[in-house]
């Protein structure tokens, strides 16, 4: 197969390196470009005649790359080596970087939709989630100060996040918020407002345990006060490495569109708008981007 690869060597351990990377594709039969998906122009790579786009990072990267995906006839794969890999997960993409690569003729490919958001200060698309209430808090200061909760035991970082925002959801207080979804009035007081696109988010929350992500919809998660003690055990479940089931019901959407906390909103898995939009509470559309892209869900 004709591959394109895009790397993200920051992500993980940095290991297995570029250089690894393309041998080992190469060792399985392919055809491989690589490309640094640090590089300012990287998105020119996309034009080149390939089989695949095989994306080798964490969520970032993939939702960067698949974002310019739409509406091109080629594929993603994805190897994943972030720290929460929740769009692999979403897919049960799994297994070694040989395993995957050599698997990726015999994948089948499953849509995947890319969302988008529209704002008084522009519009962008994402593929995992965009919401607002503390969650978002928790990314700014990973951001900023590259924050850490201090344990007396060895962690996963997927814990260590985890800590992190019970520690933020147990300082917020619930902020009333316009809602309206497919022209349902759900306004009221939430902690969190997600309208997801694939299962899971942050440290692998799974709040849309049910979320299709080729399926043309939204999972839209509403927390509320009562909901605070049942989320608070959830988190600390993963904080301790231990499985649970989503505390939250969804509810399936086309559209919606929210009050929308300039500080306190994200898009996947950064603050949006990264520096303040100048309107404190606009609001803000989310939708559902034609035509889906297809992903290999190769290692399954």
């Amino acid at each position: 197969m004709r591959l394109t690869l895009i790397h993200n060597a920051e992500a993980g351990d940095g290991q297995p390196s570029p250089e690894e990377l393309v041998a080992l594709g190469r060792s399985c039969g392919h055809q491989v470009r690589y490309q640094d998906a640090h590089a300012k122009d990287f998105v020119r790579v996309l034009d080149e005649t390939a089989d695949v786009v095989l994306v080798a990072g964490g969520d970032g990267t993939v939702a960067k790359v698949a974002k310019h995906l739409v509406g091109r006839a080629v594929p993603l794969a994805v190897l994943p080596l972030g720290t929460a890999n929740n769009i692999a997960l979403t897919f049960g993409i799994r297994g070694s970087a040989r395993e995957i690569m050599q698997e990726l003729s015999q994948s089948t490919a499953t849509p995947m939709d890319v969302a988008r958001a529209t704002a008084p200060w522009g519009s962008t698309r994402f593929v995992e989630a965009a919401g607002t209430g503390f969650f978002a808090g928790v990314l700014r200061d990973i951001r900023d100060k590259e924050a850490r909760t201090d344990v007396e035991r060895p962690t996963t970082p997927v814990e260590d996040a985890a800590r992190n925002i019970l520690q933020a959801l147990d300082a917020y207080r619930p902020v009333h918020r316009h809602v309206l979804a497919d022209g349902e009035d759900l306004s009221g007081r939430y902690l969190l407002v997600e309208a997801m696109n694939i299962r899971s988010i942050g440290p692998r929350m799974v709040l849309a345990p049910d979320a299709h992500p080729g399926d043309g919809y939204l999972d839209l998660v509403l927390v509320r006060e009562t909901d605070r003690r049942a989320f608070a055990d959830y988190l600390a479940g993963i904080a301790d490495g231990v499985d649970r089931v989503s505390p939250f019901e969804t509810r399936r959407v086309r559209r919606v569109s929210f009050v929308w906390d300039s500080a306190h909103g994200h898009l996947d898995d950064e603050p949006w708008p990264a520096e303040g939009a100048g309107e404190a509470t606009p609001v803000v559309e989310v939708d559902i981007v034609d035509p889906p892209i297809m992903v290999l869900a190769a290692g399954c």
